[in-house]
């Protein structure tokens, strides 16, 4: 009464000496993933990449001004180094060229202009590094402020790095 399938190893029961076989309508696809279960998948990517998209923008964002900070500490150091040996932050070493004011550098990796401003007759200076929507300064004294952050003017006396005010070390 029971004979073997050989296609699927199972015993189908003999009616009138015939094997019986599945009607095709009644056949279970179990290949692939249903409607629900990608829609599913495709709503929580949505919401992964809903909240990853602005977190990379602000890491982006940060590392960006790395470089022109990097820059105005270097900068602010030399500075320091020529008041040693002249005694003024507007004289070079050789004192025919001038350290401060220089032509205004712009920082190939983040398109920040960085510019410097005498001030008190040599005896201290201005550094800037400013950008469309940013701008930083430190002083002789290695006060960092921000004026400028995010096209909207700030108090920041620490170079800012995102809205809520946290700050660069």
């Amino acid at each position: 009464m029971w004979k073997n399938n050989k296609k699927t190893g199972c015993h189908n029961k003999s009616i009138f000496g015939r094997t019986q076989r599945p009607h095709k309508t009644h056949q279970i696809n179990d290949r692939g993933f249903t409607l629900i279960e990608l829609l599913i998948g495709i709503a929580i990517m949505g919401i992964l990449v809903a909240f990853a998209i602005p977190q990379y923008r602000e890491y982006t964002e940060v590392r960006s001004f790395s470089s022109p900070l990097a820059l105005l500490t270097s900068m602010s150091t030399q500075m320091e180094s020529n008041y040693v040996n002249n005694r003024d932050y507007a004289l070079a070493t050789d004192n025919t060229n001038t350290i401060c004011p220089f032509a205004p550098i712009t920082d190939p990796t983040s398109g920040f202009i960085i510019s410097c401003q005498p001030l008190n007759a040599g005896q201290s200076y201005l550094l800037r590094a400013v950008a469309p929507d940013y701008a930083y300064t430190i002083d002789n004294n290695g006060n960092r402020a921000t004026t400028l952050f995010k096209g909207t003017a700030s108090t920041a006396t620490c170079w800012q790095k995102t809205a809520d005010g946290d700050c660069f070390l």
